[in-house]
């Protein structure tokens, strides 16, 4: 009688133990005042969004921002499965373990030779994501950034 009993309460313990990691670990949503030409992120910390600017023109920027998504592989954050070029950029779709995420990217030209990346991602389902698609953005910018430099 005890050990279902004990079977039990660990059980919740560990429910309990990734509820709140998940609310902790996970992605934030958008800080006030984020403009860009991507989606806003909800409130539940399954979605991210970022930008960082380059000292290149779009194509460039482009360029790079295909390669470093076709490339990227990581056990936490997964790998593209689909990408997209779009006119502005590219949507692709990544795969971590049973999950699928939704990436999509934007490029706006600036000024004095500079462009702006916006990347957004997030999961399709649940409601936290232990901070995948905060890592897998992050990861992103700085490939970009290292194959222009």
């Amino acid at each position: 009688m005890k050990r279902p009993l004990l079977l039990g309460l660990g059980t919740l313990g560990v429910m309990a133990a990734a509820l709140v990691a998940g609310r902790v670990l996970g992605s934030r949503p958008d800080e006030p005042g984020f403009v860009g030409p991507l989606p806003t992120c909800t409130d539940t910390p399954n979605c991210y969004r970022a930008r960082r600017a380059y000292d290149v023109g779009p194509e460039a920027l482009k360029t790079a921002l295909d390669a470093a998504v076709r490339e990227q592989r990581s056990i936490f954050s997964g790998s593209a499965i689909r990408v997209t070029p779009t006119e502005t950029g590219l949507r692709a779709v990544f795969r971590a373990g049973p999950f699928r995420d939704d990436v999509a990217a934007a490029i706006e030209p600036g000024s004095a030779g500079q462009s702006v990346l916006h990347v957004r991602s997030a999961s399709r389902v649940g409601e936290s994501d232990l901070g995948v698609n905060r890592l897998r953005v992050r990861r992103l910018l700085d490939d970009v950034a290292r194959r222009l430099a």
